[in-house]
């Protein structure tokens, strides 16, 4: 891809092909506002300007919210900047500058859109509670990056456990061995059962309040027999589907099936739900493990251009010795590299430079700064 057309068509084909653009390419501003509006991502790809400028990095954030790690120190402190990225995808908010990071309005709008980035605000903000809730509500395990002062705070963790059962298991000990909050989780959802402490497990009462509730129409008695109430709550548009003849409250054979039906279920999803779980916490750890990848891979990047730097020099000196056989050597090295219109050279003085053939007839040499 050599001709500026070539690669624009291509960029807005896959935002990702701005990687195999040359250098000045990469600074076009077009090109790359093309490519990151295709995939936000190529971002990484954009020359260190473009990375500054704030409407190529605003229209990256909009297509993938985590592109703000590709962006410059300065926009990653950006206010704007940064809202835009976590309302796309929260998890954006782990790159956001410190400062940013506890902003409740940034951390709120990260959370509301992932829970789980209730990870990367700041301390003060895993100890506010409007936070928090909104963090548990989205995702009930987002509990586990709470303050130990909210782990045991019962309505913060209510919350959590209306949405995710397992998030009990992050709540303080005292909460999990308190019969009252535990009678009021289990209410909530009868499989939080499964994180109470073990002694309350068995508590009648407990077992009691987990119990499937029906609707209040439902618990008592109809008194007048021309009214029907259905054991199931379908839809009057769904009826026919079950058959007009079925009066499940007057089969007590049935309903005892059905109930152990419903047990067996609940129990399934119990187990269903640990094992959620442990995936969830497998995830967090790769998300952890994918960071410290992406830093290392800065990092080796750095050092490999630092080494083919240094590279170069060894080899002009190398065909800078009086050997005759050194120069031809390093000269071949140097030509596999470049077309043969373009073959690099040491030059007397040992430097390495470019032949170009394609300027005009005659031979022009081109000084490469080591």
């Amino acid at each position: 891809m050599d001709t500026r057309s070539e690669v624009l068509g291509a960029v807005r084909r896959n935002g990702e092909m701005l990687r195999h653009a040359a250098a000045h390419l990469q600074h076009d501003p077009e090109i790359v506002l093309a490519a990151v509006k295709q995939n936000g991502l190529a971002l990484e790809h954009a020359s260190a300007e473009r990375r500054r400028d704030k409407s190529v990095v605003e229209s990256a954030v909009r297509s993938a919210g985590t592109a703000l790690y590709h962006a410059s120190k300065e926009l990653q402190a950006d206010r704007d900047v940064v809202l835009l990225a976590v309302r796309r995808q929260g998890a954006a908010l782990c790159h956001a500058s410190d400062d940013l990071k506890n902003d409740s309005e940034i951390a709120t709008a990260a959370v509301a859109q992932d829970g789980w980035a209730l990870e990367h605000a700041s301390e003060a903000l895993k100890g506010n509670r409007d936070v928090v809730r909104v963090a548990v509500a989205q995702a009930g395990w987002a509990l586990k990056y709470a303050s130990p002062e909210l782990r045991k705070d019962p309505e913060i963790v209510l919350v959590a456990v209306n949405e995710t059962a397992a998030a009990l298991r992050h709540a303080s000990e005292t909460l999990k061995q308190d019969k009252g909050f535990v009678l009021r989780a289990v209410g909530s959802n009868a499989a939080a059962l499964r994180f109470v402490a073990p002694f309350l497990r068995k508590d009648a009462d407990v077992l009691a309040a987990a119990e499937p509730t029906r609707d209040d129409s439902t618990k008592k008695e109809d008194e007048d027999d021309n009214t029907s109430v259905d054991f199931f709550p379908f839809p009057t548009n769904a009826r026919p589907l079950i058959g007009d003849c079925v009066d499940l409250r007057q089969d007590s054979r049935l309903e005892d099936e059905l109930r152990r039906s419903i047990a067996t279920l609940e129990h399934s999803l119990a187990a269903a739900e640990n094992r959620v779980l442990g995936l969830r916490e497998e995830a967090a750890n790769l998300r952890a493990a994918l960071s410290d990848l992406v830093n290392r891979d800065h990092l080796t990047r750095t050092k490999l251009r630092d080494l083919e730097a240094q590279n170069y020099l060894l080899r002009s000196r190398l065909a800078h010795q009086d050997h005759p056989d050194n120069f031809l050597f390093a000269n071949t090295i140097l030509s596999e590299q470049h077309p043969p219109e373009k073959r690099l050279r040491i030059d007397d003085s040992g430097n390495p430079v470019v032949l170009d053939r394609t300027r005009s007839s005659s031979v022009e040499y081109t000084p490469i700064v080591v």
